[in-house]
């Protein structure tokens, strides 16, 4: 075995770690491999970096424009039907067909630290030989693209399968999630290390999510995107008030975009509703919490943790940006708000008072 595949080897049995990974960068840098060498510091920068910040998207440019020139010659080993994605330098994620899991699944879980999969399932390919593969055990996120058509016993599958107790984040947008699925999964004890989850794009979840989330103390999630769910206020609130969300730090609560009237949040009193303890990411598209959501906002020093901000179509005035350059604690990254009818103006006034923010107006 040569020197390269034995310090290859370390970086796959421990995906989590950055030192294997930043002394295989070192052995290329000895192999006259320097861009794929930079590729690896520069994702871990990336990583280790403030959330949306400016150093942290100048590393990840930097490592995406040498995956764009140089990122099919990385990956030429790997089968042609497999879309891979670099993370913390190495192939972590995969998009691939169930079938083409189940074919490539030895040599692919050998070649690279993979703990990352979507599965794209536009024809009804069966799902169980995917359960039982043991590389499993190392995927800590799980995803499965849009309108994937799982059936119910497909989900059952999924929930049992003992292969992803390790599993952190799963990800189900516009999928028929069964309700009283999600609730014994939230409320049982199925994927214990649980601290992610999309559900975007499943209107129909809203009571369910509702009353399982109250009941899910044992949980820490610390990521959910539940955009387009539709909530009563009350049922939000119970949501956001769930003990198991006490620490989350990513928030997606984007309301219906083809509904005009104002969301649930906007009955709301934000301070109040949202939990901002750890809070690095609120999205807040189409809510319509206006110009006093905005206020109110503003005025908590518990918003100090927030480096993205989303407020699109959300019927704000130029009061709105007045409110948001003159908060001292505000250190925002990425501001979003577009869809509001701002222009030129309003984006050099909030870019002089986020300079190294992307603002999108």
């Amino acid at each position: 075995m040569s020197d390269g595949d034995a310090l290859l080897r370390a970086v796959i049995a421990a995906p989590d770690e950055d030192t294997p990974r930043l002394v295989y960068a070192d052995w290329l840098d000895e192999q006259n491999q320097s861009m794929r060498a930079a590729v690896i510091r520069d994702q871990i920068e990336a990583e280790l970096a403030e959330s949306f910040s400016l150093h942290a998207r100048t590393a990840a440019d930097r490592a995406n424009a040498r995956l764009l020139q140089y990122g099919d010659q990385w990956t030429s080993h790997l089968p042609s039907e497999v879309e891979a994605v670099f993370l913390r330098g190495f192939v972590g994620h995969l998009d691939l067909h169930p079938s083409d899991f189940v074919r490539h699944v030895t040599e692919l879980f050998a070649a690279e630290p993979v703990q990352s999969l979507r599965f794209l399932r536009f024809l009804p390919e069966q799902l169980d030989r995917v359960f039982t593969a043991p590389q499993l055990q190392q995927i800590r996120r799980l995803a499965f693209a849009p309108m994937s058509r799982l059936t119910p016993e497909e989900f059952t599958l999924l929930s049992s399968c003992t292969q992803l107790s390790g599993l952190r984040d799963l990800s189900l947008p516009e999928n028929p999630v069964p309700p009283q699925w999600l609730s014994g999964v939230l409320e049982g004890s199925t994927f214990p290390e649980l601290a992610g989850l999309n559900l975007a794009n499943n209107p129909h979840l809203g009571p369910s999510l509702a009353a399982a989330l109250p009941r899910a103390n044992h949980r820490d999630i610390r990521e959910l995107d539940v955009g387009n769910v539709l909530f009563t206020s009350q049922q939000l609130r119970d949501v956001l008030q769930s003990r198991c969300l006490r620490r989350v730090e990513r928030l997606h609560l984007t309301n219906l975009a083809a509904s005009r009237n104002a969301g649930p949040l906007a009955f709301l009193d934000l301070g109040w509703a949202i939990p901002w303890q750890q809070l690095v990411l609120l999205d807040l598209a189409n809510q319509r919490v206006g110009d006093e959501g905005v206020r109110e906002l503003v005025r908590l020093q518990e918003t100090a943790k927030l480096r993205w901000l989303g407020l699109s179509q959300n019927a704000l005035s130029k009061e709105a940006v007045r409110l948001l350059v003159e908060t001292r604690h505000l250190r925002l990254n990425h501001l979003d708000l577009k869809g509001n009818g701002f222009g030129g103006w309003e984006h050099a006034t909030l870019q002089s008072r986020f300079p190294d923010a992307v603002i999108e107006v």
